[in-house]
C-alpha cells in the first residue's frame, strides 16, 4: 500500500485551494460519459476514486483537519473522499459504476445528508457467486436498475439496496439512439451472433466457478461447429479493441479451444456500438452470463443462454426456449434451430415471462432516468 501511494504521490499535482460547492458530484471518473449528459458541466465535479485514475491531489486545511478527526473511524482513502464530498457539499452523489467499493463507503457514511446514487451498469450474475461476507458489504441507498428482475436478484441474494428504480440500460439507450441516428435497420445479416466472454482474470467474480472458463470455450467450439455444419451466417463479437493488450489476450484464450479451426473475433473501437450493431442485425444470440444478453432481449432479439457450469450459483434471467444447461452438442443443435425456425413473436409469446421484466425498453430509459434524477436535485 505505502509502494502505491508513493507512486501516487509521485505522479499526482497538488491543489491547496478549497473547493467551491457544486450541486452534482459525478463518482469515479472512469465511466462517466454517459451520466454527466444528464447535468449542466458547471453544476458538477467529477470526483476520481481509482489510484490509478487520480491526477490532482487535494491538500488544504479543511481536507487535512477531516481525515485527522476521522482518522480511526474510516480508512485514509475513504476520510481523504468524505473530506472533498463535504468541501462540496452537492445535492447528488452519482456514479455509474453500481458495483464500486468506494461508492459503497462513502453512501454508507452520507446518505443521510446527501442523495447518493447508483446506475447499473451490468448484469449482476455475481450476486449469486459472492460469498455473503463480500456482499453484506454493498450498500446503495438508490439504485437506477435495468427492470423488475433486479429488484428480485438483489433481494434474494439480501444485498442492501434501500430503494430501487426500473429504468434500463443506459449503455443500449445510447447504442439504440446511435442506431437510430445513422439509421441502422434491424435486418437479418448474420444467424448467430456469439458473445464473446473470455475468462481472463482468476480474481474476478466468477473465480469461484472452477469451469467457468471451460463453459465460455465450450459455447465457442460449439457455435462454430454449429454454423460449419448448416452453413449459418456467425458473427463472434469480442468485448476488447483489436491490437490492445485486452484485445491479443482474448485471441489467445479462444484459441486454446478453437486454435484447430480458423476463427474470427470482431474488436472494433466502441465508439459506433459495434457489438449492439451485431446483435441488432443477426437472429439469435447466444452467450453465457454476458449483460449483452439481457439487452439483446430489451432490443426484442432472441437469445439462447448457455448455462453448462452445472453450477447451482450460475443462474439465467430466462428459462425454457431460451436456456439450455446440459453441455450436449446434440441438444445444443436441436435447441439452436428450433429458435432460429421461430419468428420473434412465436419465441418471445413462448417466453414465460414478459420481456420488459428482463430489460426495459431503450427508448424509454433517457426519460426515465431524466425523470427520475430531477427528484433527487
Amino acid at each position: 500500500m505505502l509502494k502505491k501511494l508513493l507512486k501516487i504521490l509521485f505522479k499526482s499535482s497538488f491543489s491547496f485551494k478549497n473547493l467551491g460547492k457544486k450541486e452534482v458530484i459525478l463518482f469515479d471518473c472512469d465511466n462517466t460519459k454517459y451520466i454527466k449528459k444528464f447535468f449542466k458541466k458547471e453544476n458538477t465535479f467529477t470526483l476520481s476514486v481509482r489510484l490509478n485514475r487520480i491526477k490532482v491531489i487535494y491538500l488544504n486545511k479543511k481536507v487535512v483537519l477531516f481525515i485527522l478527526k476521522n482518522l480511526f473511524n474510516n480508512k485514509l482513502k475513504t476520510n481523504y473522499l468524505l473530506s472533498l464530498i463535504e468541501q462540496i457539499k452537492p445535492k447528488l452523489l452519482i456514479t455509474h459504476i453500481d458495483n464500486s467499493q468506494d461508492f459503497y463507503l462513502v453512501a454508507k457514511s452520507i446518505h443521510k445528508k446527501i442523495s447518493c446514487l447508483a446506475i447499473q451498469q451490468a448484469h449482476r450474475a455475481d450476486l449469486n457467486t459472492n460469498p455473503y461476507k463480500e456482499i453484506k458489504n454493498i450498500f446503495i441507498p438508490n439504485l437506477f436498475c435495468f427492470s423488475d428482475y433486479d429488484k428480485i436478484l438483489f433481494r434474494n441474494n439480501k444485498v442492501n439496496v434501500s430503494k430501487f428504480y426500473s429504468t434500463g440500460s443506459l449503455n443500449l439507450a445510447y447504442a439504440f439512439n446511435y442506431l437510430k441516428k445513422n439509421k441502422i435497420k434491424k435486418q437479418q445479416i448474420y444467424d448467430i451472433c456469439l458473445v464473446s466472454e473470455p475468462h481472463l482474470n482468476v480474481q474476478d467474480e466468477f473465480n469461484n466457478i472452477k469451469n467457468f472458463a471451460d463453459t465460455c470455450g465450450l459455447i465457442s467450439i460449439y457455435t462454430h461447429r454449429l454454423c460449419i455444419e448448416e452453413n449459418l451466417k456467425l458473427i463472434f463479437v469480442g468485448e476488447s479493441v483489436k491490437n490492445t493488450l485486452s484485445g491479443k489476450r482474448e485471441i489467445q484464450f479462444y484459441d486454446k479451444y478453437l486454435g484447430k479451426n480458423k476463427f474470427n473475433i470482431s474488436q472494433q473501437a466502441k465508439s459506433t456500438f459495434p457489438s449492439y450493431q451485431r446483435i441488432y442485425q443477426s437472429k439469435l444470440t447466444i452467450g453465457h452470463v454476458s449483460t449483452m444478453l439481457r439487452e439483446a432481449i430489451g432490443l426484442k432479439k432472441k437469445v439462447l443462454y448457455c448455462n453448462f457450469s452445472g453450477s447451482e450459483m450460475i443462474k439465467s434471467p430466462l428459462s425454457g426456449i431460451a436456456e439450455i444447461k446440459k453441455p450436449s452438442y446434440k441438444e445444443f443443435k436441436k435447441k439452436v434451430l428450433k429458435i432460429l425456425s421461430l419468428s420473434d413473436k412465436k419465441y418471445f409469446d413462448s417466453l414465460r415471462i414478459e420481456y420488459d421484466k428482463i430489460m426495459l425498453p431503450p427508448s424509454e430509459t433517457f426519460k426515465n432516468i431524466s425523470d427520475k434524477i430531477k427528484k433527487f436535485q
